[in-house]
């Protein structure tokens, strides 16, 4: 007899696949694009208001910045952007946690269409719910990585300074300890996780059941989870570049423009993307969490047609 916890390896083959997942994925984008992109409006904005007042941070503190932003160091290296460097991960996890919401209203109106369901996918308490319970699967998949970079930037930065010859191994072993560790086991929590949003806010769970949840249905698919996250985050990475690129040459070409470039047009770049591929996580989210419920009611039925 098949048990609660054996329900979801009993997908559709097709549905768990590094393919059908993505089918799937981009065939809800392009069919819920609008409710999709309304919903990521709030994160990608989160991070262009974290972006301008970082950049409006450092230039406070080096004035002549980015003319002379990029300063060789032989210490220290390119000196701006390492002191920023936690600001801007910072700004990725503003992104990460305000994209709470985002997921648990793409997941509900996925389930609600497939149900025949309408109405509004909204319900009372669940953008704060959905940031909280965001906050504490950021905090449970990269705490680590967090605590030993903030280790390596302040204590470690601290001690070089005051005795670098003496520091500078502890120093490289904390920063490759971290990066060692940290990394794989926030990836590892991160696919493990990959469902909390959608679990606790159409089931109504509480934040250990849900994270309870997400294992369970994630178990058997997490490698080719992992696969789509990085397509996703491949293709967000490579339009980064290209935008990049862009403004950079455009900065040259114009060097009067470089401060509206740096100031306004690269956060702004920055915000439309998050804007456009964030629906991309909503979908895939949405879309394998909808096919996990869905598998496990289809061997409910198929235990109790046994049993019988």
């Amino acid at each position: 007899m098949v048990t609660l916890d054996e329900r979801p390896t009993l997908a559709n083959g097709s549905a768990v696949t590094i393919r059908g997942i993505l089918g799937q994925c981009f065939m809800l984008y392009r069919l819920r694009f609008g409710s999709l992109l309304a919903f990521f409006l709030l994160p990608a904005l989160g991070r262009f208001a974290w972006m301008l007042a970082q950049r409006a941070l450092v230039h406070r503190l080096h004035p002549q910045w980015p003319q002379t932003g990029i300063t060789v160091n032989a210490v220290w290296g390119l000196s701006i952007y390492w002191s920023t460097l936690a600001l801007t991960c910072a700004g990725l996890a503003v992104y990460f946690v305000l994209a709470g919401p985002a997921l648990a209203m793409s997941a509900r109106s996925v389930l609600r269409s497939r149900r025949g369901a309408s109405g509004s996918v909204w319900a009372a308490g669940l953008a704060l719910r959905s940031i909280w319970m965001q906050l504490l699967s950021f905090v449970h998949a990269w705490g680590i990585f967090a605590a030993g970079l903030l280790g390596t930037f302040l204590v470690g930065a601290t001690f070089l300074v005051t005795n670098p010859d003496r520091a500078f191994p502890v120093w490289y072993a904390l920063a490759v300890l971290t990066f060692m560790v940290g990394i794989p086991v926030g990836i590892w929590l991160t696919v493990r996780n990959f469902l909390v949003i959608p679990a606790a806010s159409s089931e109504r769970l509480k934040p250990h059941a849900a994270f309870s949840r997400s294992a369970m249905l994630t178990r058997g698919i997490r490698l080719r989870l992992l696969a789509v996250i990085l397509v996703i985050l491949s293709l967000r990475w490579i339009l980064g570049l290209l935008a990049i690129w862009s403004l950079s040459h455009f900065a040259i070409a114009y060097p009067d423009a470089s401060k509206l470039t740096t100031f306004l047009l690269f956060p702004l770049a920055i915000c439309t993307l998050d804007g456009l591929c964030g629906p991309l996580w909503g979908a895939a989210t949405a879309g394998v969490y909808a096919n996990r419920i869905r598998a496990e009611v289809l061997c409910d039925a198929r235990v109790r047609y046994l049993s019988e």
